[in-house]
């Protein structure tokens, strides 16, 4: 899945001077806001508020009308661990959240003094890969490193690059032993010395093993996972259609109706995979490819999870951020149907219900919890957006006693058969028309900018990664 750009005019590539000038501005809005808070702030916490603020600066840069602008991708997700600020002790928010709530519109960044804060560490350190991704030299150096039973680069040919990412790029292949009659498939090839590097390893491990226990129709299937001695590679179907978000950016909205056949399949994804106790966590357009009929298939669970109850790490993209996230009150399931809802709000209005080109402003409008609607929505899809966006996680759809069910039941979704759904059986609202193995959905992409991968010595990270072929 490509990464989500900044929702600039024109989408371009910030450098790490771009990046430590927003942190600078950042920090000093923060350190502002902190001076304000009634209740004196233990350095501890005054230092992960700033470290906060700046890798959400970083990391993101919010969305703002697109009503107004060009369609391009927004910021690439954020993620997060903070075990030490999951709230304070009397149950009050977390540094975040208190900082959010001073947070001021976004200036023209000022030249701030540094204090001894080595920016380029942190950088290295705290980011989730919102530098520009470095493509490899996919066709030289793998070396093997003899797993038995084990697929192999080798065993596939590989055609256009469909996406890129902070580690590695998706390239549409075909298994070599079945010819040009093979179904296309789509390879997630990851560079292990960045993976290491930017301490994905154990997300990379995370994502196989959520895949692997997936099987819904609306998910995209995994086929294998093997490695060399540069890479990891993720064996998926290939789904012809390109994404959900490149439809919202050709139409400008949706309708009403073709809004609600588009989430009704996610619910049925999110059904699915709340099953199994697994809690997505980074819905978004760009994250809901299309198949040769037009159905959706989620794909990218980088930042999926297995919760029993709740968990505390913040990630996901800022537009589609729930309350309970932002304030580290614990989240689960409940975050899904919160995304599912600015979902279905982008879809019908062209732009998120708290877009702002600040991304501190976004969460204060999350933790305000206002929605605008304008015309387009009828009373039922304000309906459904309103239940589904409640700030009490208890209290929204999909996670009260009734479940999905909830969901599936309400006036909005009047008239679906949900059975038929189930089983693909309506037709979607866009046919993409193209053969199986098109790339013309996707957008181009170098095809390598650099030689090939490093070798990495120390594989024990990556154990239990691969499966079988």
């Amino acid at each position: 899945m490509p990464p989500r750009a900044s929702l600039t005019q024109q989408p371009r590539t910030q450098s790490l001077g771009d990046v430590a000038q927003q942190a600078r501005t950042s920090s000093h809005d923060v350190a502002k806001a902190q001076k304000q808070q009634p209740r004196t702030r233990s350095s501890n916490e005054v230092a992960t508020s700033l470290r906060e603020s700046r890798q959400l600066s970083e990391t993101v840069t919010g969305g703002v009308d697109r009503n107004s602008l060009p369609k391009t991708r927004r910021s690439k997700t954020i993620c997060l661990n903070v075990p030490d600020c999951q709230g304070d002790a009397d149950g009050g928010a977390g540094p975040l959240a208190a900082s959010v709530g001073k947070a001021e519109p976004s200036a023209v960044p000022v030249e701030k003094k540094r204090s001894g804060f080595d920016l380029f560490r942190w950088f290295e350190e705290y980011t989730c890969g919102s530098h520009v991704c470095r493509s490899s030299n996919i066709g030289g150096g793998s070396e093997k490193l003899n797993i038995s039973g084990q697929a192999a680069i080798d065993d596939f040919i590989l055609y256009n690059t469909v996406g890129v990412g902070a580690c590695g790029r998706v390239m549409l292949a075909k298994w070599k032993s079945a010819g040009a009659k093979s179904e296309p498939l789509a390879v997630k090839m990851l560079r292990k010395h960045d993976v290491v590097q930017q301490k994905f390893a154990e997300r990379v491990k995370v994502e196989r093993q959520i895949l692997s226990m997936c099987s819904s129709p609306f998910i995209v299937s995994l086929t294998c996972a093997f490695e060399d001695a540069r890479r990891l590679y993720l064996v998926m179907e290939y789904a012809n259609g390109g994404d959900l978000f490149g439809q919202i950016s050709q139409k400008g909205k949706l309708s009403n109706n073709d809004a609600r056949f588009y989430a009704a399949e996610v619910s049925l994804a999110f059904e699915h995979i709340h099953r199994l106790n697994i809690v997505y966590r980074d819905l978004k357009p760009e994250n809901l490819l299309l198949d040769f009929e037009g159905h959706i298939k989620v794909t990218d669970f980088g930042f999926a999870k297995v919760v029993a109850d709740s968990t505390w790490t913040l990630c996901g993209t800022p537009d589609y951020l729930a309350p309970e996230t932002i304030q580290y009150r614990g989240h689960g399931r409940g975050v899904d149907w919160w995304a599912l809802g600015v979902l279905v709000f982008e879809m019908i209005a062209g732009s998120t219900p708290f877009a702002d080109d600040n991304p501190m402003i976004i969460y204060q409008k999350v933790l305000a919890g206002r929605v605008s609607f304008t015309k387009q929505f009828d009373l039922k899809a304000k309906d459904i957006i309103k239940r589904l966006l409640k700030k009490d996680a208890k209290k929204r759809v999909g996670c009260c006693e009734a479940g999905p069910e909830d969901y599936k039941s309400h006036d909005w979704n009047g008239g679906l058969d949900w059975e038929r759904l189930s089983k693909r059986r309506i037709k979607p609202p866009f046919f993409p028309g193209v053969a199986k193995d098109n790339t013309s959905l996707y957008e181009k992409y170098p095809e390598s900018l650099e030689g090939s991968a490093p070798v990495v010595g120390d594989n024990s990270v990556f154990e239990g990664f691969s499966t079988s072929a």
